[in-house]
């Protein structure tokens, strides 16, 4: 789709100027800017060359240089009194006296603040800023006619990513007696002159002028909001063939490091296990000439193994020397890492005869709730419930009535949980003493 930003127009009859710079709002990198103009008298030989001041006829801006004219020299000769196949020269010609209309454009770099211009004849100019949602424009058809007590009709739109611009310029003005609907005719007139303009339209038959009086030349071009530009390239694919690599070149496990041709791997359960591109993130820094590498392990959350190993492969031509390798080991309890359950067996929990048990400690992270069902050799079963926690916290449970010899414990989650089975506690005593409760272990005793 394409939308009109900014719109500027420079009255030469205000200025009395045929060369200088006209403001414009600063423009936007990627937009396209339109500039239709009109001369009256003589025809401009407008010069598509490197910038001399007022020397030569030119528009420009100040950041992007010099516009490009929509070549309407290059269609075979119209119906005009008068025409040449100047650069940027469409001519009428009537009573001695000459116009010309003209459409010029450049896409802008951005940040274009003055539009430079110089016209050997007395030239207003319409500018117009486009924006397209793809941020590209390409040119379509244009074309370029004259006539006397007629109608000019314009090139035809098939879309609604598109702008049409015509510009009329009559001997004796009044060019733009009337225009067809849906067409837009420029609220700034000059001279009874102005650009007429559609902006996605689609399917329309062009624009048509009633000049019923006047000899007069008019130029017609469409612009095109152009295919969105391809997406970013790839990262560059490891050329090394060490270890598997996925479509974009990412390790399917470990990580590239780049710059040293290396492949690094953690494996886990004996190489059984290798830990995937997913879960790693590497940094790497330089110090005195050696390379530091840090991975970090799921966000900062670290592996769970009992077990870590490491895969280094590098090509045999690289002066990659691995200097010191050392994993950042926690000693955590046996059962802590994530699973669905835990399952602690029968147990007399060391003691002798019927035993009472008052609560219980548990230790644990889970996102779910956290389900546990106590079993007695000569008692029935209790079951209970943890509220969901995902960081780590203790709980302790009042239990209902129980005699036992034997217990038995079974923690379960719908979603993998942590438990610290060392912070597994029962409080117990002989059933019917008078002697105070002790902290039993089912793990550890």
């Amino acid at each position: 789709m394409i939308t009109i930003v900014n719109e500027t127009t420079f009255n030469f009859h205000s200025t009395n100027l045929n060369c200088g710079t006209i403001p414009i709002p600063a423009t936007s990198p990627g937009n396209l800017l339109v500039v239709v103009a009109l001369s009256f008298h003589i025809a401009v030989q407008w010069q598509p060359a490197d910038l001399r001041g007022c020397a030569e006829s030119y528009v420009a801006t100040d950041v992007d240089g010099l516009l490009t004219e929509v070549p309407f020299y290059s269609l075979p000769q119209q119906n005009l009194a008068f025409q040449t196949p100047w650069d940027w020269a469409n001519v009428a010609f009537a009573g001695g006296i000459r116009t010309c209309a003209d459409i010029l454009y450049v896409i802008t770099k951005g940040g274009a603040t003055s539009l430079l211009f110089h016209s050997s004849a007395q030239t207003h100019l319409w500018i117009y800023e486009l924006h397209s949602d793809t941020g590209t424009f390409t040119l379509g058809n244009f074309n370029d006619t004259g006539n006397k007590n007629g109608a000019v009709i314009g090139p035809s739109l098939s879309g609604s990513s598109q702008a049409f611009f015509i510009c009329c310029a009559a001997v004796l003005n009044n060019a733009y007696s009337s225009v067809s609907s849906p067409w837009v005719l420029d609220s700034t007139l000059i001279d009874g002159n102005a650009p007429a303009y559609i902006i996605g339209g689609g399917n329309q038959a062009g624009a048509i002028f009633n000049d019923p009086l006047d000899e007069f030349t008019c130029v017609g071009a469409v612009f095109n909001s152009g295919p969105a530009p391809p997406p970013p390239p790839p990262p560059p694919v490891p050329t090394s063939l060490c270890a598997p690599v996925d479509g974009i070149g990412n390790p399917v496990n470990g990580v590239f490091i780049q710059d040293l041709s290396l492949f690094i791997i953690p494996a886990t359960s004996l190489y059984k296990q290798l830990v995937p591109f997913a879960a790693i993130s590497a940094n790497e820094s330089h110090v005195q000439g050696r390379a530091e590498i840090i991975l970090d392990f799921n966000n900062t959350e670290g592996i769970y193994s009992r077990d870590m190993g490491t895969i280094f492969t590098w090509p045999v031509f690289s002066e990659t020397i691995l200097d010191v390798w050392q994993p950042s080991i926690i000693p955590m309890d046996g059962e802590i890492y994530d699973r669905l359950s835990y399952h602690c067996l029968m147990t007399s929990l060391g003691t002798v005869g019927w035993q009472h048990a008052r609560e219980m400690n548990i230790a644990y992270a889970s996102t779910t709730l956290l389900m546990i069902l106590l079993t007695f050799d000569q008692w029935p079963s209790i079951s209970l419930v943890l509220p969901p926690s995902p960081s780590e916290t203790k709980q302790k449970l009042t239990l209902p009535p129980n005699k036992f010899k034997l217990a038995e414990v079974f923690i379960s989650s719908t979603q993998p949980f942590k438990l610290w089975t060392n912070d597994l506690e029962m409080k117990i005593k002989q059933w019917g003493s008078a002697e105070t409760y002790r902290v039993a272990r089912p793990v550890s005793g």
